[in-house]
């Protein structure tokens, strides 16, 4: 009798690891570029049921969840979504920035050391000379962390396929990591999907015959570029096989289409109100398509996005709203212009890239540092555009709400950051002229994001309590069982 107990123990005790162990066959991570957690509802009652709605009503919402750092760019939100860390550690920038010793600009994700898979891409603006690969010279060397994705082929000794698809590539690539089996991207030039060497040296079957598919020109600009993301989707999880056995699985999908619409139309448009309508419909295509393929209840999905958006600020001053464009080139030249007067040298900030003072120190001789600092804050305080002008190594000490010191603190890269950060006033953007829309400041337009997790393990339900998107990646490490992101500094939300 005494053995039979100690047997069912046992047996007991098995199940229960293995049930703490079990995992989703599918994590499906969803970000839209540009979305504004107020879209969830300032379109509600056009979304049909199978959508957002669904996610809304069936997932868990977390309803305050914002961006703690300073620049609200696309490759900056993929970086910090799927690392769980900010700029100042993950080292993405921007979507472009400055190496401060060299004045070398970087690109958030090129990386000449390869080539292009799958095309061959043509730039009308130099005739008919091709630039072989050029758009598929990319890779994440410049993400010094691992991802949830790289976490997720740690922790099942590489068993697991991640296959990461956007029209962008750092959409792509970002979210993917390091250890990905792919990322794909689109080549508006080329009109074919395509990746890098860095991932491989051809195209799986599949692609290369949904590649002679002829896509409409321009496809990223309408909300076919929305489709044929979620056509790429589709094919990647039947190809692929994923979902399909006791290891889990990632697919990382990052629909681009709303952010360039975005830029072009803006946030009151009826293009982006249709757009929306549509991909909720698309959306909740997708999601019966889950339930089919992988099973209702066998999948993880979770939806958020990269940044928020500005109104346009024409748009807001024909309602009596203070708002204005702040021209970052006029700006430079007449700031280099004053400190030319001042201390006799020309050309010395090189750029106000990413709202900051980037010096062009190659150009800079015999000239007290500290000095410098204090010319380039005294003009720029003066701006009518400007609320406050920090020397990012002293943010702390700055006269500024907490709030706003810990997200400069959180953006400083010390190589890739310029010394000064100016902060805008509220509503106001960085533009040559009067852009329709853009974002990039820490203003709830464009840091308050969605975020909703949604299937295996998630209760329905909401929360008004303030989390983050440094916490996307750790609470998807507790709910998978498996470790953050190294650089991960979020916390795991604890709702679900």
């Amino acid at each position: 009798m005494k053995k039979l107990f100690l047997s069912l123990i046992l047996v007991l005790g098995s199940f229960l690891i293995l049930n703490a162990q079990e995992r989703p066959k599918l994590v499906v991570g969803i970000v839209i570029d540009q979305m504004r957690y107020d879209y969830l509802y300032r379109f509600y009652e056009d979304y049909g049921n199978d959508g957002f709605k669904r996610l809304l009503n069936e997932g868990f919402s977390y309803e305050n969840t914002m961006i703690n750092y300073i620049q609200t760019y696309t490759a900056v939100g993929h970086a910090s979504i799927y690392t769980g860390s900010v700029p100042s550690i993950h080292g993405i920038a921007g979507n472009d920035f400055i190496r401060q010793k060299t004045g070398e600009w970087v690109n958030n994700v090129r990386d000449t050391n390869y080539r292009a898979v799958g095309t061959d891409v043509f730039y009308p603006q130099v005739g008919k000379v091709r630039m072989r690969g050029d758009e598929g010279k990319c890779s994440p060397k410049n993400l010094l962390t691992t991802t949830i994705t790289d976490e997720l082929k740690l922790a099942t000794d590489f068993k697991s396929k991640v296959i990461s698809i956007a029209i962008k590539d750092r959409g792509a690539i970002l979210p993917a990591g390091r250890t990905a089996d792919a990322a794909y991207w689109f080549s508006d030039n080329a009109g074919k999907w395509l990746t890098s060497t860095f991932y491989m040296e051809e195209l799986p079957d599949w692609l290369k015959e949904h590649n002679k598919k002829e896509f409409p020109k321009k496809v990223s600009e309408t909300p076919q570029g929305n489709t044929i993301t979620f056509e790429m989707a589709y094919l990647a999880i039947e190809n692929e096989q994923l979902g399909k056995n006791n290891i889990t699985d990632f697919l990382a999908v990052s629909f681009s289409t709303p952010d360039i619409m975005g830029h072009i139309y803006g946030v009151d448009s009826d293009e982006i109100k249709n757009s929306y309508i549509k991909l909720d419909k698309e959306l909740g295509e997708f999601l019966k398509y889950l339930d089919k393929e992988i099973g209702k209840d066998e999948y993880l999905l979770f939806l958020t996005s990269d940044h928020g958006c500005a109104h346009n600020a024409n748009f807001l001053k024909n309602h009596k709203i203070n708002a204005g464009i702040f021209n970052d080139r006029e700006v430079l030249k007449n700031l280099n212009n004053y400190l030319e007067k001042k201390f006799k040298q020309k050309n010395i900030v090189l750029s106000l890239n990413n709202y900051q003072v980037n010096f062009n120190y190659p150009n800079i001789t015999k000239i007290p540092h500290e000095k410098l600092i204090t010319a380039c804050i005294e003009f720029l305080e003066n701006l009518p555009s400007v609320l406050y002008v920090v020397e990012q190594k002293k943010a702390a000490q700055a006269a500024i709400p907490q709030v706003i010191k810990e997200c400069i603190i959180n953006g400083y890269n010390r190589e890739y950051s310029g010394e000064i950060q100016i902060i805008l006033k509220p509503a106001y953007y960085h533009a040559d002229n009067d852009l329709v829309n853009t974002h990039g400041t820490l203003f709830p337009y464009d840091t308050h994001i969605p975020f909703i997790l949604y299937g295996k393990g998630i209760k329905q339900g909401s929360s008004k309590a303030q989390v983050y998107i440094t916490d996307i990646a750790a609470t998807l490490a507790a709910l998978l069982k498996i470790q953050m992101p190294n650089g991960c500094i979020g916390r795991p939300t604890t709702d679900f």
